[in-house]
């Protein structure tokens, strides 16, 4: 009778609601903060910046990915001698909790997807790896595990 009674009180689909971390908005808000900071600094430098950065230019123009979505847009395009006050604007907004819901979502979604913009506007779908393909990698790593004498 004390099983029953425990398995009465338990409940599985609390298990999303266990493994998603607390959500804590002054770390998300530094967070990305420290990365707009990062990224005026880069974009000061005289020199090229190397490593992962979240801003390209061309043609006197910036691209600005952000890790989370406004209007449901990642990306944003703006004059590159208007990059800087770009993101002071951004960030006076991020300090004022105006995009708390927003990073929020950020924090689970990402900006990469697997769908990449191509001549003409259109979007193409990565096919990624074929069914072939994939049982012939399973069958090369199952070759190296048993060479190997696992």
């Amino acid at each position: 009778m004390s099983l029953k009674a425990f398995l009465t009180l338990t409940d599985n689909k609390l298990r999303e609601a266990f493994l998603k971390p607390e959500y804590d908005p002054t770390k998300a808000r530094a967070k990305v903060i420290a990365s707009l900071d990062k990224a005026v600094e880069q974009f000061g430098r005289i020199e090229p910046t190397k490593g992962k950065k979240m801003w390209k230019v061309n043609n006197k123009n910036i691209e600005l990915t952000l890790p989370f979505a406004i209007d449901g847009e990642h990306v944003f395009y703006s004059p590159a001698e208007r990059f800087p006050d770009l993101v002071k604007n951004l960030k006076a907004a991020i300090n004022a909790g105006e995009l708390d819901s927003q990073l929020e979502e950020g924090n689970t979604a990402s900006p990469q997807s697997s769908v990449t913009q191509v001549a003409g506007g259109e979007k193409k779908q990565r096919a990624g790896w074929s069914p072939e393909r994939r049982k012939a990698q399973e069958a090369a790593i199952a070759a190296k595990r048993a060479a190997a004498g696992k």
